[in-house]
């Protein structure tokens, strides 16, 4: 059977991949979203659920203050000794030099939790992942040295895929470190996994960055420590021009069964912007996805089934069909569920559920790094609509409640409900890009009535904003915006940390410090 990737879409990057009796999982990382890391089973490789959303304010886990696609940086999930064992790592600056990074271990004998506080390992690196051999644990990492600069002598210790012994109980250190592997040639080598086949430790890392050069490259050695040999056909994997898939890269291996292996790796699927300033670029608004690919070996080479470009298809071995769902409704009758991220800690205690909905506690502005109340769904396609119903009753332009098309801080289209000197309660449409603020030229839109349907739709690169009163007809709002906005690939124009992609949130905020309540209801999302 067929499966069409990606498997994992919308803001889904860096898979790391394994197999625990029957099921198979993937956890992908979350950066300044909360919670921490998101996990999904499979049973047959082709329908994922999320199951666990491990690092909570339960685990000491916060994210107040860290940069935009800062927080969680490439977990890596193992199974091992019938417990399951996740490494991360959490960067408190992403837009400096020195990143002030520190990676963790927790683990659970159940996917679902209690997951243990995590314990810290080291810093200075990142993207670890953990490997059993003879009894031994071993954690792999890129290193970093903040003093790189291509003229100088320090470029061997800037690049560097170290593994450092760690005791598999306390996780504590054991010795010192060591640089196993510079990479290839082609650099910006990140992201390392170990696996054994065949009397041969292998050693795959991801290269040439995060962008559409991005790839996988394989070397493998007799011993552990090397000397490695890189891949005859290096790489792995990569992106063509005209490839469906493009970035695909960050892989991780998993021995299906019977010796049948597969790779999960990440990808975008990009469109061509139609934005006046970038007329033509590809940007990738739905971020970094997962997909999967089907892995043959020749000579105890792993090689991808069908060659070199990601494939948009993969043999599933389980014959399973997808059972895809092109909607999803949220009533808003409880608090929102493992669907939905916030930002940077747990906002359930602004919140709470009554007889008339969800009742937001209006807090800061979606520009602000610490207590912004909104709640975000991953949009999976490039066509869509969304809407939620909202009664709020602002008393002056500092109060603001609706919806959003949210990158980060410094980049987001929101329409909302707020009030103003001339017009009173009122909708308005306001964009952030790279940090200029813009009313896109709307004249605020008068309202009487208590609630009102807020409407986003999306057709690939062109954002619409309309609004219903009740039962009345849908009203057009004459302005437009653009998702290519909203990707990494145009947030990289000015700002070096452009690790996320596009969510749909919906907020309410109070600058004024009164914390007035927003009630929302009917939260939906439709493929089109």
């Amino acid at each position: 059977m067929k499966i069409l990737n990606p498997i994992l879409k919308g803001f889904n990057p860096d898979p790391t991949m394994c197999k625990a009796k029957e099921s198979f999982f993937i956890a992908t990382s979350t950066f300044q979203w909360y919670p921490g890391i998101t996990i999904y089973s499979s049973h047959d490789l082709a329908n994922w659920d999320i199951v666990s959303t491990p690092l909570t304010e339960q685990l000491g886990f916060k994210l107040l203050g860290v940069d935009d696609s800062a927080g969680i940086w490439a977990p890596n999930l193992v199974y091992e000794n019938d417990m399951f064992y996740l490494s991360y790592t959490i960067v408190k600056s992403a837009t400096g030099v020195y990143y002030d990074m520190e990676n963790y271990i927790t683990t659970s004998a159940s996917i679902e939790g209690p997951w243990k506080v995590p314990t810290q390992v080291n810093s200075g690196c990142f993207d670890p992942s953990l490997f059993f051999d003879d009894e031994k644990l071993y954690m792999l990492a890129k290193i970093v040295d903040h003093r790189y600069e291509p003229t100088n002598s320090y470029i061997e210790n800037y690049s560097g895929i170290i593994m450092q012994e760690l005791n598999p109980i306390s996780f504590q250190l054991v010795g010192e470190h060591k640089i196993v592997s510079y990479g290839t040639k082609i650099g910006g080598e990140e992201g390392p996994q170990m696996f054994k086949r065949n009397g041969y430790y292998y050693l795959n890392i991801a290269e040439g960055g995060t962008e559409f050069n991005h790839q996988t490259t394989v070397l493998r050695a007799e011993n552990m420590n090397g000397p490695f040999e890189v891949h005859p056909q290096n790489p792995l994997l990569k992106s063509e021009p005209k490839s469906h898939l493009q970035k695909s890269g960050h892989s991780s291996f998993v021995n299906i069964g019977n010796d049948e292996w597969v790779i999960s790796h990440l990808c975008s699927r990009p469109i061509k912007s139609t934005a006046k300033n970038i007329v033509g670029k590809e940007c990738c608004p739905l971020g970094r996805e997962t997909a999967i690919q089907n892995i043959k070996w020749e000579n105890d080479w792993p090689y991808v089934v069908g060659g070199k470009a990601p494939n948009i298809q993969f043999e599933n071995f389980n014959k399973a069909q997808v059972l895809e769902t092109k909607s999803f409704v949220f009533d808003c009758k409880t608090l929102p569920g493992k669907e939905f991220l916030s930002l940077r800690q747990d906002i359930s205690k602004f919140n709470h559920v009554d007889s008339k909905g969800l009742r937001m506690k209006g807090r800061d502005s979606l520009m602000s790094k610490f207590d912004v109340n909104m709640y975000a769904y991953r949009p999976k396609k490039m066509n869509f609509k969304t809407s939620i119903d909202i009664n709020f009753q602002p008393k002056n332009y500092l109060q603001m409640s609706g919806m959003t098309l949210y990158y980060d801080t410094e980049n987001y289209i929101t329409i909302f409900v707020t009030h103003d000197k001339t017009y009173g309660k009122c909708i308005k449409v306001e964009a952030i890009n790279h940090r200029k603020y813009s009313t896109l030229e709307l004249i605020p839109i008068k309202l009487e009535n208590d609630i009102v349907k807020l409407i986003i739709t999306v057709d690939d690169d062109l954002i619409n904003f309309n609004y219903q009163i009740q039962n009345q007809e849908i009203k057009t709002i004459n302005c437009q915006y653009h998702s290519s906005y909203l990707s990494d690939d145009y947030i990289l124009l000015q700002k070096p940390s452009f690790f996320t992609g596009m969510m749909i949130g919906f907020y309410c905020c109070d600058l004024t410090g009164g914390h007035e309540k927003s009630t929302v209801n009917n939260f939906r999302y439709e493929e089109v």
